[in-house]
């Protein structure tokens, strides 16, 4: 089975915290394209910790 495939059954929920709006959304499109759906973002640490 593929990996992209193991991770359409896991239900995790990611929190990606990066200060480059631009970096967050190449990476968030690239979770999507392995079907990982469940992601959350924010520009810094406490916002996410808060979140």
């Amino acid at each position: 089975m593929a990996r992209r495939d193991q991770l359409r059954f896991m239900l995790v929920d990611f929190m990606l915290v990066d200060d480059m709006p631009t970096s967050r959304g190449l990476i968030i499109q690239a979770l999507d394209t392995f079907g990982v759906r469940n992601v959350g973002s924010t520009a810094d640490g406490p916002r996410a910790l808060n979140a």
